[in-house]
């Protein structure tokens, strides 16, 4: 627009110069209507006020192209001005939603942890009225007894020791029965036995050999029920007496 006004005035100032060379020019072949060149200093002025007017004409195109020029600047720098504005409002936006989806996030996470903390198992006291009860508790879900043979069983020989069970809270499974002679005891043979399930009763076998300890010994009897996934042990002890024998003369 500067440049546009300073064409412009260099325009005008030509032209005021070529109109004012020619009026001086009209005005001294006025004064010298009888000088034999007159008509050429016409021609001249005519001449010089033409190409002013040109030179006018042409710097107000100039003019105007600069205008027209600075006008669709001035359009395209408003365009793209809008054209950030909506950049910048678009990315804010996003950037709000952002802010916004990451707030709820934490949000559902805090959430989760309040349920999860929630349904956490927790210690409550309470109380509540109720008639008195009578719990049972039983180390197993039998009973052993064990008896001693009828009669002492001689070295060379065997015996049986009567087992019985008591079952209990309805329990029917069979029941393994192992037994263990004391420390220091040697000369007896004790076999493992079982209670079948449903049954009450088995015959624990024991042989003594001529060598076997003689004398009244404790003899371990375990009976071993699995309950509950678990193998538990109900221990009785048993007397069980083993008689020397003499040995034959020669």
């Amino acid at each position: 627009e500067k440049q546009a006004a300073q064409a412009q005035q260099t325009a005008q100032q030509q032209a005021e110069k070529l109109a004012a060379d020619a009026k001086r020019l009209a005005d001294e072949a006025a004064q010298n209507n009888d000088d034999a060149n007159l008509a050429q200093q016409r021609d001249a002025a005519k001449k010089a006020a033409d190409e002013a007017a040109n030179q006018a004409t042409a710097a107000q195109q100039a003019l105007e192209a600069k205008q027209k020029e600075l006008t669709e600047a001035t359009q395209q720098a408003e365009t793209a001005k809008a054209e950030m504005e909506t950049a910048k409002q678009a990315a804010d936006a996003a950037t709000a939603a952002e802010k916004q989806a990451q707030d709820e996030q934490k949000n559902v996470a805090k959430r989760a942890t309040d349920l999860a903390n929630a349904a956490k198992p927790k210690d409550i006291d309470t109380f509540a009225a109720s008639t008195p009860i009578t719990l049972v508790v039983y180390e197993a879900p039998i009973e052993l007894s064990a008896a001693s043979p009828a009669a002492a069983i001689k070295q060379g020989e065997s015996g049986e020791v009567a087992v019985s069970l008591k079952r209990l809270l309805g329990y029917n499974d069979e029941v393994e029965i192992q037994a263990q002679a004391p420390n220091g005891v040697s000369g007896l043979a004790l076999k493992n036995t079982k209670v079948d399930a449903g049954q009450t009763e088995v015959k624990l076998a024991i042989e003594a050999n001529a060598q076997a300890t003689p004398g009244e010994h404790q003899i371990t009897v375990r009976a071993k029920p699995k309950y509950n996934g678990q193998t538990l042990e109900v221990v009785q002890t048993v007397a069980v007496k083993i008689e020397a024998v003499e040995a034959e003369k020669k």
